[in-house]
């Protein structure tokens, strides 16, 4: 139970100190939790992909969007009036 407490001070620190992308450090500090609890590889696996699927479908599009607006309005010009 103890690396609960541990893994956001990993991840923190990899992050601030090391300079790990936070994304990397993320994923990182979640494989260490989960095979420190003993959860099998499969599911492991299963839990990360539906984790990043599910943010991918809620947040996705608008990331999609917000990028290409920014790329018309980089192309219009109005940004730089």
């Amino acid at each position: 139970m103890c690396y609960l407490l541990f893994w956001p001070l990993a991840c923190s620190f990899a992050t601030t100190k090391i300079k790990l992308h936070p994304f990397l450090s993320l994923l990182l500090g979640t494989l260490f939790v989960d095979f420190a609890s003993g959860m099998p590889l499969d599911q492991i696996v299963e839990n990360i992909n539906g984790g990043f699927d599910g943010l991918m479908t809620s947040i996705g599009l608008v990331i999609v969007f917000g990028s290409i607006i920014g790329t018309i309005l980089e192309k219009v010009g109005p940004l730089y009036e």
